[in-house]
């Protein structure tokens, strides 16, 4: 089966817009015009993606470099 992606607006927010893809032409390039527009994230779809508590989740992880001096 051809794989499938998902398209995200790159200033996306609350899942608009998002929508999915198995093929270059489906790519709706309708919004490049807007002025607001600054390109997509596009990944391979995970159709059973890892899950907590049945839930998806995300981590986001922060660094602080206060030195790189050894």
């Amino acid at each position: 089966p051809p794989l499938t992606y998902i398209v995200k607006p790159d200033a996306g927010a609350m899942g608009r817009g998002i929508y999915l893809i198995q093929r270059e032409d489906e790519l709706d390039v309708s919004g490049a015009i807007n002025p607001e527009f600054n390109g997509w994230v596009i990944q391979e779809y995970m159709a059973a993606p890892l899950l907590i508590d049945a839930l998806k989740f995300d981590l986001r992880i922060y660094v602080l470099v206060t030195s790189v001096d050894p």
